[in-house]
């Protein structure tokens, strides 16, 4: 790697209807924001990553990541930077509020919620180790884990954030770190 060069998006907020029709409200600015970043990486000699730090869908909708996901790996190519190279973390509008809001997950929300300090970190412990707590917990991601599988950033109970090493010329590793706040992301 010769240049390191991130373009950062968030709140992109896809819809289900995305892209598929005329009264698409967001496709304009979508065009600009690629044509934006293709200009500008271009005088930068490309992109070595893109780096989307949340609010990818609208609702977490399998449907909304799908027109991400397409979006994304066209922008990709707009910009010169290899699809392999795109790393996402989940935002409030990544969580299924249908499953978020059943009884068991917002219970296990409340008990983090009134945990603070190593408190809070014990009792996200435990409940990320007991698998049926850890499904309830993770199951409001579901969707945008199938979405962020393609880029290697889903989540799990054992690993709730990934990393990436970028390796510079000079031998500095710089090391990125997708945490997840939103495992607890409520209305």
């Amino acid at each position: 790697m010769e240049k390191l060069v991130l373009v950062h998006l968030s709140d992109i907020h896809f819809t289900g209807s995305s892209g598929t029709s005329v009264y698409d409200l967001d496709s304009e600015v979508r065009n600009e924001i690629l044509r934006d970043a293709a200009t500008v990486t271009k005088e930068l000699g490309g992109a070595t990553g893109v780096l989307v730090t949340g609010d990818i869908a609208f609702s977490g909708q399998r449907t909304e990541y799908e027109r991400a996901a397409s979006w994304l790996l066209a922008f990709c190519r707009a910009i010169g930077c290899p699809d392999e190279s795109v790393w996402v973390v989940p935002g409030n509008h990544d969580v299924d509020r249908k499953v978020a809001n059943s009884k068991v997950t917002r219970t296990l929300h409340e008990s983090v919620r009134a945990k603070q300090g190593p408190a809070l970190d014990k009792e996200l412990r435990e409940i990320l180790t007991d698998e049926n707590s850890a499904k309830a917990l993770l199951a409001p991601l579901a969707e945008y884990n199938t979405f962020a599988a393609r880029f290697q950033c889903s989540i799990s109970a054992t690993k709730p954030y990934w990393e990436r090493d970028l390796s510079l010329p000079c031998g500095t590793i710089i090391r990125l770190r997708g945490l997840c706040s939103a495992l607890v992301s409520n209305q």
